[in-house]
């Protein structure tokens, strides 16, 4: 059985971070365009393109948002994140970030069926797509959970560490998840034939914990400027998961350990379990409005999952709080001793 989601070990790529200047200022809103060497030799190789189509070379600085796929495959993957991060502007690309993955294929199908793209350049776009996705989520869901923008070494620093998830037990292994397009709560974007069995995110981003190659485990968060905000741990079955034996603790303070290693430098915020139960409700509605088939949850369901979230943590303590999305995060301080 294949696992759900992204494989964490399919996510190679890393981000450079940026360093301050002589001054000790550092532009690390709108990195981008500025940082990238060799644009010139990056783009000789189309220059006809850019004749026929009237784009002036020199002007790259300014116009680069007007350019197509085709001109960007010379440019790294860092270097089109530094342009994507640096830009309010949409462009071809940004289809890959924030969009339907459908949207990108489509069009670079169009390319290559219609010649007017090399599978070489093809290929520097699909080699990234899972990359791209990742990277445009985490700058999505600060936005639309925080109306916030990330900067560009905080960006980057979640990025590097999306990958350095691990459950931390032999036998289970870890997918990254996202919802689709730009929603910050809702189904995921990954494919699966039955709709029942496609995961719901209380968050944008999340990870998917499989055991013996079947999901078990759904966790989900967004990234603001903060910290991680995490909003969800959910067993995938109510019944049949003696797994949770191998566990050390409980598995809520289990996944907040793991996602404490995982992002050591970044701050981790609990939600408060009131509201996000009255947060669950709302989601469920909305769900069942698409999809008469969604089972609105049981009074006692709430009771108990409000009961789990609110529990007392043996490592961790409950201190400042922020509110997003109509909930309050604890941010999680480890206990003294």
């Amino acid at each position: 059985m294949s696992l759900q989601g992204f494989p964490l070990e399919s996510l190679t790529e890393r981000l450079p971070y940026l360093d301050q200047d002589s001054n000790g200022k550092m532009d690390d809103l709108h990195p981008a365009i500025d940082t990238i060497e060799d644009i010139q030799g990056k783009l000789s190789r189309y220059s006809k393109y850019f004749k026929d189509y009237g784009f002036d070379t020199a002007k790259f600085k300014e116009e680069w948002h007007r350019y197509c796929v085709r001109s960007m495959s010379g440019f790294s993957f860092a270097d089109i994140c530094k342009a994507h991060h640096s830009s309010y502007i949409m462009s071809e690309f940004h289809d890959a970030f924030g969009g339907r993955p459908e949207g990108m294929f489509n069009k670079l199908n169009h390319r290559r069926q219609s010649g007017r793209a090399t599978e070489e350049q093809l290929d520097s776009i699909y080699r990234y797509y899972r990359h791209y996705r990742v990277y445009g989520k985490i700058g999505n869901s600060a936005w639309v959970w925080g109306h916030n923008s990330l900067s560009w070494n905080t960006q980057a620093r979640y990025f590097n560490s999306v990958p350095n998830f691990n459950f931390g037990i032999e036998g289970f292994e870890t997918t990254w998840i996202h919802t689709t397009g730009c929603n910050e709560w809702g189904y995921t974007e990954e494919k699966i034939t039955d709709w029942d069995d496609r995961p719901w995110l209380d968050a944008p981003c999340g990870y998917y914990v499989h055991f013996k190659g079947k999901p078990v485990l759904m966790i989900s968060f967004a990234f603001a400027p903060e910290g991680i905000l995490l909003s969800q741990i959910q067993l995938k079955n109510k019944k049949g998961n003696r797994w949770l034996y191998k566990l050390p603790i409980h598995q809520t303070e289990h996944v907040v350990n793991q996602m404490k290693i995982a992002f050591p430098d970044s701050n981790i915020y609990f939600v408060e379990g009131t509201d996000l139960c009255a947060k669950i409700l709302y989601s469920y509605k909305l769900a069942k409005k698409e999809n008469p088939r969604v089972r609105l949850p049981s009074a006692e369901t709430i009771m108990r999952t409000e009961r789990v979230y609110n529990r007392d943590f043996e490592l961790w303590e409950r201190g400042d709080e922020v509110r997003q999305q109509g909930m309050v995060f604890y941010k999680l301080e480890r206990k003294a001793g």
